[in-house]
Parts: structure tokens; sequence; C-alpha cells
């Protein structure tokens, strides 16, 4: 969980003038939007691996909280479909989710 918080700050920076100077203000938005993709995937993955972990100790009813969070995430992650190299990952990610 630790990588959302970089990609958090990454996406904060992505807002500032001189980020904005640099890339230009179309490759800003654009990594922005990548940061965003990141967050959401990250995130599902770590709500997906609580789950694992919660149900492992019989805690069923924290494990569904966390398997709905991250059907949720992917739910955002499939929306971004700009990503077409993370296609085959979100599928496969998002049918992971799914059979749990």
């Amino acid at each position: 969980s630790q990588i959302i918080d970089y990609y958090k700050i990454a996406m904060t920076n992505c807002e500032k003038n001189n980020f904005i100077f640099i890339l230009g203000r179309k490759q800003a938005m654009e990594f922005k939007q990548y940061c965003n993709f990141k967050i959401s995937y990250y995130i599902c993955l770590t709500a997906f691996y609580s789950a694992l972990n919660s149900y492992e100790q019989n805690k069923f009813g924290e494990a569904v909280g966390y398997i709905q969070v991250a059907e949720t995430k992917i739910n955002e992650c499939i929306k971004l479909k700009y990503l077409k190299e993370f296609n085959d990952t979100i599928k496969f990610t998002a049918d992971l989710v799914d059979a749990k």
C-alpha cells in the first residue's frame, strides 16, 4: 500500500506549474490519468489480498467488505480504457476479484 501513497504524491505534483511547464499540459494530464489508474489498481490489489487474509482468519464479513472495495476499484480501472497495454492485466484482475 506504500506505492499508493507514492502515486498520490505524483498525482498532486502533476498539478504544479513547474511540472506542467516541463511536460506540457497534455502530457501532464495524461500522467495524472495514469497515476489515477495506478492508484485505483493498487487499492484493488491491496483490498483483494486483505480479503484473502481476513478469510483465512475466519473474518468473513470483513473479507466481503474488502472484496467489495476491490470490485469497485477494478471497475474504475475498467472505465479508464485508454490504457490499452493494461487490458489483459485488468481483465485478469477483474476475473480474480469476481471469482472471490
